[in-house]
């Protein structure tokens, strides 16, 4: 699997994850200490159903 197929299969996970969860908004800010609006990771958490918010990408359930 490449990294980017890497990259999408962890936010559709985290995606799947907060779907079952009791959580109704969750905001990433930083992953490995860096904004998590980094290009790669933006558009994987994107197309797994996040939104940019004002600190970061979010998730409202």
């Amino acid at each position: 699997m490449s990294l980017t197929g890497t990259t999408a299969a962890a936010a559709q996970a985290l995606a799947s994850a907060l779907r079952r969860g009791r959580r109704s908004s969750f905001t990433v800010e930083l992953i490995d200490d860096a904004p998590a609006r980094r290009d790669g990771l933006m558009d994987a958490l994107r197309a797994a159903g996040f939104s940019s918010a004002p600190k970061g990408i979010s998730w409202e359930g």
